[in-house]
């Protein structure tokens, strides 16, 4: 990329960082294969993966939480909506902005007893705030934890 190109399409993908860069390529030399797999070498990236995850919630500051990696946004959408909803909560919204795999994940409560609601974006493509206001009213949604 030049200095002079101006990247704007971050929530598709970012570049990645050169240490980053640098650590991955040092790990995959040894860490290749699938940490699934019950061989050696996937034993090994097992391993690796699992001092990474330890290594990533003791960064956060949370050393007994769990981490759960995920393939990309599909999947931690979905894992995101269904993994903590509450099971009480009969209400669901989106918005056109919402990545379409979390519009997606939403419309696939509504075939267990949730009612997915799109709710409408004001002129600068942002919540209208009235709209927002009557659908937590009428749902109870802001009353929820």
């Amino acid at each position: 990329m030049s200095n002079r190109e101006i990247y704007l399409d971050h929530a598709a993908t970012t570049p990645i960082d050169p240490i980053v860069a640098e650590t991955i390529s040092r790990v995959q030399a040894d860490c290749f294969a699938n940490p699934s797999s019950p061989h050696s070498a996937g034993r090994r990236a097992h391993h690796r993966l699992d001092e990474a995850r330890v290594k990533i919630l003791e960064d956060f500051g949370c050393p007994d939480a769990t981490l759960i990696f995920t393939s990309g946004a599909t999947e931690a959408n979905y894992l995101a909506v269904h993994g903590l909803r509450n099971p009480e909560q009969t209400a669901f919204g989106t918005s056109q902005r919402d990545h379409e795999s979390l519009r997606n994940a939403a419309r696939s409560l509504a075939t267990h007893s949730a009612n997915q609601t799109t709710l409408p974006l004001d002129a600068n493509g942002c919540l209208c705030k009235e709209s927002l206001q009557a659908w937590l009213l009428a749902t109870g949604t802001s009353n929820q934890g």
